[in-house]
């Protein structure tokens, strides 16, 4: 069954509001098997409310809404719901029941405002909100041009109903982020599930990639792989990760599994080193993931991505046995003053230069400087693996050609380094760097 996600306020479409609502609702709807094909934001105003609920209404099964639920003039979702469909509005018991009883509660008088929450479009059946003052609407329609949908006693507006009369069911919840996690927990998913005739479940696999660009990594499977609709199967870059999305749905878990499989068999054989990991896997969780396997450690120094390697070992739940810390000097300088501290000077073997004799012809190259850091690293944290990024290049990332960097990974066996163009969109180059560098250690990892 196929279903749109629509977002309500004001504070959406202008943007002062980030909508994690439809994030969170798309993906609820698919684990119970529905097929998102439309997300819609729409402001406060009557008119383009209404026409967005017949213009969802008129081509999917299932409409979810939120927002627009509260008891001041601008909330006006009761109105346009009604309004869409030719149903007049009336209190509804059940609803006003909720509301009071909420109000009570808390030992707290009801402002009489607060009633306008229990006015529904005739038909409509009311959704519980456990712990906040605006209850769901659940209305199911016909198509637009068709006739209302009867609905006597608060009964399911569907039964006794033709099953070829073309319907749609809207679910409108508040917009407050909890409100909705509740309500959904309580009851929306359990009416969901009954509502989707065709019981068929929608399984979701990710598998992520880096090493190469989106184009170049497309171009080593098979033709049509990424336009096959049984799985689906999707690419995307996000912040230089490239990430294939497969989806696919069947009558139960296990068969839709069954489906992703070959996809994800084709990824593994066609792209080897470059899949890093599944689902909700990063760099620093396999790499971290690796070092337990391997009851081993790791030490940075970062010269170069502004200490964001180091952060990202950190924020892995329990990499604290195998990440023993980092440093990320940002001058010359400062990288001597931590190396003479530590009794390390010697270890540097003379290849840090001041950054300003960085391109002069004596001065030592980025892999020669990242070896050699990578090596200290290990000394200073006393670890099984060191991992370093060079001082950058002083021209900048817009040099033409670009000038070069380097991440190294050492171990007792020896130094693993590679060189690579400072060049690339300031937004995601320090993203970028970390991850060069921590994919230089997994590779290692793995080649060990």
């Amino acid at each position: 069954m196929l279903a749109e996600v629509l977002s309500i306020g004001n504070e959406v479409i202008s943007g002062r509001i980030l909508d994690t609502n439809a994030h969170w609702l798309s993906q609820r709807l698919e684990e119970l098997g529905y097929r998102v094909r439309f997300h819609a934001a729409v402001g406060d105003d009557l008119d383009d409310l209404v026409e967005a609920f017949r213009r969802a209404a008129g081509r999917v099964d299932l409409v979810v809404a939120s927002g627009g639920l509260g008891p001041t003039e601008d909330d006006l979702t009761r109105d346009a719901l009604a309004a869409a469909f030719g149903l007049p509005l009336e209190i509804n018991t059940e609803a006003l029941d909720q509301i009071r009883a909420l109000f009570a509660r808390r030992q707290r008088a009801m402002p009489p405002r607060n009633e306008l929450q229990a006015r529904f479009p005739r038909g409509a059946r009311a959704v519980r909100n456990p712990n906040g003052t605006a209850p769901g609407i659940e209305l199911d329609v016909l198509r637009p041009g068709l006739s209302p949908l009867p609905n006597e006693g608060g009964s399911d507006a569907l039964s006794g109903l033709p099953a070829d009369r073309e319907r749609c069911r809207i679910i409108c919840l508040p917009g407050v982020p909890a409100e909705i996690v509740e309500m959904w927990n309580d009851s929306v998913a359990r009416r969901l599930m009954e509502h989707n005739a065709s019981g068929l479940r929608i399984v979701h696999k990710q598998i992520k990639c880096f090493g190469a660009g989106e184009s170049q990594i497309e171009a080593m499977l098979p033709e049509g792989f990424v336009r096959q609709t049984d799985p689906r199967v999707g690419i995307n870059a996000s912040a230089t990760t490239i990430i294939f999305r497969i989806s696919a749905q069947a009558p139960t878990e296990e068969e839709c599994r069954a489906k992703i499989a070959p996809a994800v068999e084709t990824l593994y054989a066609r792209l080897g080193e470059l899949v890093f990991g599944e689902d909700d896997d990063e760099l620093e969780t396999v790499v971290c993931r690796l070092l337990a396997e391997r009851r081993q450690t790791v030490g940075v120094i970062d010269c170069g991505s502004g200490g964001l390697v180091g952060e990202r070992l950190a924020a892995v739940a329990g990499a604290a046995g195998g990440f023993r810390g980092s440093c990320a000097p940002a001058t010359a300088d400062a990288l001597a003053h931590i190396a003479e501290c530590f009794g390390l000077a010697a270890n540097l073997t003379g290849t840090i230069a001041s950054r300003g004799a960085a391109g002069s012809s004596d001065s030592p190259g980025p892999s020669a400087v990242a070896a050699a850091l990578a090596e200290t690293a290990r000394l200073l944290w006393n670890s099984d693996w060191g991992l370093a990024v060079s001082p950058l290049p002083p021209e900048g990332p817009s040099a033409s050609p670009p000038r070069p960097f380097a991440v190294a990974a050492a171990d007792e066996n020896g130094v693993k380094v590679k060189e690579l163009p400072y060049a690339g969109h300031p937004a995601w180059l320090r993203a970028w760097i970390s991850k060069q560098t921590l994919n230089t250690l997994r590779l290692a990892l793995l080649r060990r």
